[in-house]
């Protein structure tokens, strides 16, 4: 048996896949305060609240109301959710769209997680840290304000936060198929032995590391992996700095780190070993460090810190081996000159009085409404109206609530200010490398790209290529010119010709601030000498071709460029790069210069030429 890849990366065609950031959209609209109605039994909401830890869903209805729009999705799941907000008497729910009909999404969603923050009296804290990553370019759900009526009685004012699933990470990074972990307390990332199999000890009842996606292959190998690099004597004549970065995107976690060290989101990771998630991203085989649940911000404190002053270099815990994900990535010079170099930008940038207090004021006015006629509002701590306004200003609350928020911006930017001093030069930064396409056909040219960030205006960029036993070093540019798309975006490109070139190419790249350099990690592009390919593919047909059923199905286009025919018999087509023969191709000869179109309808009774899988339409590989 003999296996042809044909190769199409039609979302993200990439080694080093920059995440993608999406709008709004419907469902997280902030400007508005949609409506979202749920309806079911009496019986069955009255066993609900009666047993808050119950992790039961009922069957309910729900009708989403924005405006003068009005969707209903009549059979969903609905049930309580959370940890210790499940004992608050304003308990947050979810809506799970798919519960008991498999496959049924809401614009594209599995669930809404409605949070009832009853910890914030603004309800507005983890609204202006998410809409913050997404401005900083760090991975986080999308939320809004939304009412929430059961049986046509108002429960109160949430916040609508997306779910972190394997929709979430298939639209930030272009593909599900990687081991997304929820990490809860005690996630400290620290060693238990090889055995996989030991990091899915529990805590409370449930996996402290568990896995979202994958749960029937349910192998913890990857994580092992990066607990091991980031706590055990690595291979003689390799540094942690090489090792954690062929596991880890560090770039990534420090961006995020410097973002909830400065928003003061202690119920993480180095304050609380707790709230995150990984998720083993396929397209560049690195963990993503995505932050979660921060109602706790903004000078918010449970555990007796000034959450407003804390020095940033040692902020939650001064233990060395109890948060090894924080103490090796420090103790390398140059990711604790990043983290601060992070730290200085995010607040320039981002966290301050000047962008943020209109802001503020806006939702303070978007949700007053909403939040007077809250009948749970008051129902935990009792804030009056007139603290819910001071709230959002320059006045902390007592008891656990420390600042207002504006109060709290200032604060913290006075002091991260004095503790942050003079930056000393960093080395520049390298991320997204990237090859398109990563196979290449017939003496295509590839392009090679990379996103450079650096104080220098213009650092020296090099791509070096290598063939055998020579190498070519070429300048990489920010011009627009030679493979670069857009002159002056920090993305540098050199298009390279492959015509009599090696079968595969190793490359590296290197940029200089004419002080420091950084060089990327060794790479290689393949070069297909065959002339088989995946031509076309359509992944949302509408209004196109049908097929013999006069169907609008999804398809692919197989084109034999060669001078000879092919045959089909031991040649498969898959959506999944983990299972490579997925879906069996028809034995019969596709002849020179000749295309074959298959229907990607997952409806195999249906013929030869119907596939056991459909395409995706918001991004995936097709092998």
């Amino acid at each position: 048996m003999r296996f042809i890849l044909l190769l199409c990366l039609f979302s993200i065609s990439s080694l080093c896949a920059q995440p993608v950031f999406p709008a709004a959209g419907y469902v997280y609209d902030d400007t508005v305060v949609p409506k979202v109605y749920v309806e079911l039994p009496a019986d069955s909401l009255a066993e609900m609240y009666a047993n808050p830890w119950n992790e039961k869903s009922y069957q309910a209805k729900m009708i989403f109301v924005k405006g003068t729009q009005r969707d209903t999705v009549q059979l969903v799941g609905f049930e309580i959710r959370g940890n210790t907000s499940r004992n608050a008497n304003k308990k947050p729910v979810q809506v799970d769209i798919n519960e008991y009909v498999k496959g049924q999404k809401f614009y594209g969603l599995k669930a809404l997680n409605l949070n009832s923050q009853h910890n914030d009296p603004t309800i507005t804290r983890s609204k202006l840290i998410w809409d913050l990553a997404a401005s900083f370019k760090v991975p986080a759900a999308r939320s809004n304000h939304a009412e929430l009526y059961i049986n046509g009685i108002y429960h109160g004012l949430y916040n609508n936060t997306e779910p972190i699933d394997d929709e979430f990470v298939r639209n930030r990074f272009g593909s599900d198929t990687g081991n997304l972990y929820k990490c809860l307390y005690p996630a400290n990332l620290l060693w238990k032995g090889t055995d996989p199999n030991l990091y899915k000890h529990l805590e409370n009842g449930k996996r402290v590391y568990e896995l979202q996606t994958n749960e029937e292959i349910d192998n913890y190998t990857d994580l092992r992996d990066l607990i091991f690099t980031l706590t055990q004597t690595l291979p003689v004549g390799t540094t942690f700095q090489s090792e954690i970065q062929k596991h880890l995107n560090v770039d990534g976690f420090l961006k995020a780190l410097a973002l909830e060290v400065t928003v003061g989101h202690w119920d993480n990771y180095w304050g609380n070993t707790n709230n995150f998630f990984l998720y083993k991203n396929p397209k560049s085989g690195l963990f993503e460090y995505i932050p979660y649940d921060a109602d706790n911000t903004f000078g918010i404190d449970w555990i007796g810190g000034n959450w407003g002053t804390k020095n940033v270099n040692t902020w939650a815990t001064t233990s060395v081996t109890s948060r090894p994900l924080i103490n090796k990535i420090f103790a390398v010079a140059e990711f604790k000159l990043r983290y601060t170099y992070y730290l200085k930008q995010f607040k320039a940038l981002h966290f301050n009085n000047t962008v943020l207090d209109p802001r503020i004021d806006y939702f303070k006015s978007l949700i007053y409404a909403s939040a007077n006629a809250d009948p749970l509002r008051t129902a935990d701590y009792g804030w009056t109206m007139t603290q819910f306004a001071n709230a959002f200003d320059n006045t902390g609350l007592g008891g656990h609530v420390d600042y207002g928020l504006k109060s709290y911006i200032s604060t913290r930017n006075t002091n991260t200010t004095t503790q942050i001093g003079t930056i000393a030069n960093i080395a520049p930064i390298i991320r997204f490398e990237k090859a398109s396409p990563v196979f290449v056909r017939g003496g295509a040219p590839v392009v090679f790209s990379v996103e450079i960030e650096d104080e220098s205006v213009s650092p020296t960029v090099t791509l070096s290529v290598k063939e055998g036993a020579t190498t070519q070093t070429f300048v990489m540019l920010d011009n627009g010119l030679n493979g670069d798309v857009l002159a002056g975006d920090k993305v540098y490109s050199y298009k390279l010709a492959t015509t009599n070139r090696s079968a595969i190419l190793a490359w590296t790249i290197s940029a200089t601030d004419g002080t420091k350099t950084s060089v990327s990690i060794n790479r290689t592009v393949e070069l297909e000498t065959q002339n088989y390919f995946i031509n076309e593919l359509l992944a949302s047909n509408s209004v196109g071709l049908t097929d013999e059923f006069g169907e609008f199905d999804d398809w692919i286009e197989l084109y034999n460029g060669s001078a000879t025919a092919l045959d089909l018999n031991g040649t498969f087509l898959s959506d999944d790069p983990t299972i490579l023969n997925k879906w069996a191709l028809p034995n019969q000869q596709l002849a020179a210069g000749s295309r074959l179109l298959v229907w990607a309808d997952a409806q195999i009774i249906q013929g030869a030429l119907h596939t056991n899988f459909k395409l995706e339409k918001n991004g995936e590989s097709v092998i």
